[in-house]
């Protein structure tokens, strides 16, 4: 990943700004990363989010809308996703503002993920974009 200040920090969760949003998808197309993005600032549930996520990347069809059900389609998603993958996840800032343990919950189990697919041998990374990190 790249330094800052084009990240705020070396570690995750990994945020950058929407004005160096270009420079971080020049970045990746460079190490030749897929990227996806999505915007979930309007995400008022768990559901919301996965569901924001499955109309980006490949689910299983019997994969719901729940982090449970995500865990459970792990080896599926594994086969079905193109990596190394980075998703670029917009909307954070306002997520935190406005419905605090949504926002958390979606950073600590996106974190999860991220180690459970390095764990299995894949490069998955998540970035928030925003406008609010300082």
């Amino acid at each position: 990943m790249p330094s800052p200040p084009l990240l705020h920090a070396r570690s995750v969760p990994y945020l950058v700004d929407e004005v160096n949003l270009a420079e971080l998808r020049r970045y990746l197309d460079e190490a030749r990363a897929n990227v996806v993005e999505v915007d979930m600032a309007g995400a008022t549930s768990v559901s919301d989010v996965i569901g924001a996520v499955r109309q980006a990347l490949p689910f299983p069809e019997w994969c719901g809308l729940s982090w449970d059900s995500v865990e459970d389609a792990f080896e599926e998603i594994r086969e079905a996703w193109r990596f190394p993958l980075v998703l670029i996840l917009r909307g954070l800032p306002d997520l935190l503002r406005d419905r605090t343990h949504l926002g958390l919950e979606t950073v600590i189990r996106f974190n999860s993920l991220e180690e459970s697919f390095s764990l299995a041998g894949d490069q998955f990374v998540v970035v928030y974009a925003g406008t609010a990190w300082s």
